[in-house]
């Protein structure tokens, strides 16, 4: 069951870093960049969790030889979906 509640997505994605390091596996280099004073976001923590775990388990399949991920949080508005307004495809913003 889908249960949102306002999430600090610092916080979640903290809690989920051990694990996150375990699933990527030691020849792939993860670092988190998280944004000062984020604004809280009502989801679901489960869901975040999955989304976040599934996104790091194809970054690692796209990386056989290894390489980098960052995963980042920021607070940012936008007006309407945009290109420019999206992150090279080896992080993930949230």
């Amino acid at each position: 069951m889908i249960q949102p509640v306002v999430l600090d997505l610092n916080s979640a994605t903290h809690e989920l870093e051990k694990m996150l390091h375990r699933l990527i596996g030691e020849h792939i280099e993860i670092t988190f960049r998280r944004g000062p004073d984020l604004g809280g976001v009502k989801m679901d923590l489960g869901q975040v969790e999955q989304v976040l775990m599934n996104l790091c388990v194809n970054a690692r399949d796209a990386m056989p030889q290894g390489g980098k991920l960052c995963i980042e949080t920021a607070n940012v508005e936008l007006d309407q979906p945009s290109p420019a307004n999206m992150r090279t495809c080896s992080q993930v913003r949230m």
